[in-house]
């Protein structure tokens, strides 16, 4: 066990924030931490076994969102073990009700914009139009830019209870879901000189989730990855374990700063990790709609790795579900409003030359 006596034990312990250390069993706990996951239903009495919502010690350097809570874990190496930081994430709840009307505003306001953008359009001349093809392409992308940080306003405003009647939950095949993303993006990113690659676990997967918001989701992390540059190789990988499905992405880029992780959920940071909107904290609240399931990001010395880690359907004997006859809402393609879910999420890494008439009227 590491010596607190001078520095470590006696300042965690007037910390208000929640904090632990562990390996493979609880070294230390403050009575912040404490409150918190024994909240939670965890034991972490020194020398009780690491609770399973804790991610394990030999991941760090990594960030989670807590399963069923509203919060995140960030895990640091501290000689042979991991220090262990909890933070409340903030909720919709939690906003000034004057900031919710001022998302939905926005969006009504931009849903016109739209409609008058599509209109003038197509009364130019088809002369007109080869001139200003290369504005007009811009102008799109602007659009989108802008539709993706509303569309991301209105979602994180919005309470638990709204989003579960707005974007109800159904069975979606893991395995299907997969696949159709990995034939919507691979082209997209081949055409940025990058990588997309697939690894599927044979075998149905049903998890209950709204697929749309799960391909936002999916969209917002593979966004953050290609915000990194360089000779990227994305992996996307599905695999179960036990009673969940494990979907990672995985890439071979610089990767996210260790320094960065405990920030990473935190909306005023976005634009400093290189990107508009609110990808990241949107995509962890999104996956804390569905009880059980949680979002971990994990630093690596050639790249990042994000999990997302989804309960999946189970019968009476709590064995995975398969033969469901998914619903067919659920394979078309992401079109929401009107509009293209991936040119809108991937609007900040995409160039404007993927965003003429055709491809987004």
């Amino acid at each position: 066990m590491l010596d607190f006596n001078l520095s470590g034990r006696n300042y965690f312990d007037a910390l208000p924030q929640p904090v632990l250390l562990y390996g493979t069993t609880i070294e230390y706990c403050n009575d912040a931490a404490r409150d918190v996951l024994e909240q939670l239903g965890a034991d972490v009495e020194e020398g009780a076994p690491v609770p399973e919502l804790l991610p394990p010690a030999e991941q760090c350097p990594c960030v989670v969102t807590l399963t069923g809570g509203v919060w995140q874990a960030s895990l640091h190496p501290l000689e042979g073990l991991a220090l262990c930081q909890l933070s409340r994430l903030s909720s919709a709840g939690e906003l000034p009700e004057q900031v919710r009307m001022l998302a939905r505003g926005l969006r009504q306001q931009l849903s016109n914009t739209a409609l008058s953008l599509e209109q003038l359009q197509w009364e130019l001349s088809e002369l007109e139009q080869r001139r200003s093809r290369a504005s007009i392409a811009s102008l799109n992308r602007y659009f989108h830019q802008l539709l993706r940080l509303t569309d991301h306003l209105d979602l994180y405003t919005r309470t638990a209870e709204e989003l579960a009647i707005l974007y109800p939950a159904r069975p979606v095949a893991l395995h299907d879901f997969c696949v159709r993303l990995h034939l919507e993006v691979e082209p997209l990113v081949r055409q940025l000189g990058r990588r997309f690659e697939l690894d599927l676990d044979p075998g149905p997967l049903y998890a209950q989730v709204n697929p749309e918001l799960l391909y936002r989701i999916c969209c917002n992390l593979i966004s953050n990855a290609l915000h990194a540059g360089g000779d990227l190789r994305l992996q996307l990988r599905l695999k179960p374990s036990c009673t969940e499905a494990v979907l990672t992405l995985s890439d071979n880029a610089g990767g996210i700063d260790p320094k960065r992780l405990s920030t990473l959920f935190l909306p005023e940071n976005q634009t400093e990790l290189g990107g508009l909107a609110l990808g990241v904290p949107l995509s962890a609240r999104l996956s804390r709609l569905y009880p059980g399931a949680s979002l971990l990001f994990a630093a690596k010395e050639h790249g990042s790795s994000v999990s997302l880690s989804l309960p999946l359907c189970l019968d009476e004997q709590g064995r995975p579900l398969s033969g469901l006859r998914e619903d067919p809402e659920a394979r078309r393609p992401g079109v929401e409003n009107g509009f293209n879910l991936l040119l809108t999420e991937l609007s900040d890494v995409l160039p404007g030359s993927m965003y003429t008439q055709d491809d987004v009227f």
